[in-house]
């Protein structure tokens, strides 16, 4: 763990020295944004320098960034975005989201931890099957269509500058 002043972004030359004293790391951990302080993590420089350093995966905690802030998973080579439906997303709570790229992917098939609520294998599977391992809050599953149709109707660009006006954030290094 890093340990930053409350209201501070993450410092790239920080996470790069704890994983050069950590290279066994196997997942760095990132928030995107942080709601009680306005900071958002410059995740673009923070992944490259994950990526650059180790072999680590870049797993975000995204539940107050997404849909408020840019993300871009792939470009930016984020393994794993973990969001809620509140927030951002503009729903009520409770809705989980997952993303996950190849690598995260195998690191799932790969892993030997026993597992039963957070087993993706058994989330994909559903999904192919276009269902749900387990019972869904179907009402919040319709208020989240709803919520993305207003945020596709609007635009993202306009939502993330909406979203600063509303909430002046503390930026990490760019």
């Amino acid at each position: 763990m890093l340990p930053f002043e409350w209201g501070r972004a993450v410092e790239p030359e920080a996470l790069r020295k704890a994983l050069k004293a950590n290279p066994s790391a196997k997942a760095v951990f990132l928030q995107h944004t942080d709601t009680s302080t306005g900071i958002v993590n410059d995740l673009k420089t923070l992944a490259k320098i994950v990526r650059d350093e180790s072999s680590a995966l870049v797993v975000v905690d995204s539940v107050s960034g997404l849909a408020c802030e840019p993300l871009e998973m792939d470009a930016w080579g984020l393994d794993a975005v973990v969001s809620g439906s509140q927030k951002g997303l503009m729903n009520a709570p409770g809705l989980g989201f997952v993303a996950l790229s190849e690598r995260a992917e195998k690191a799932v098939e790969t892993a030997k931890l026993p597992r039963f609520n957070f087993d993706y294998r058994l989330m994909k599977k559903s999904l192919s099957d276009r269902e749900t391992p387990w019972t869904p809050a179907i009402s919040v599953v319709a208020g989240q269509a709803a919520a993305l149709k207003l945020l596709r109707a609007e635009g993202m660009e306009s939502v993330w500058e909406a979203a600063l006006r509303l909430w002046p954030t503390t930026r990490g290094a760019s």
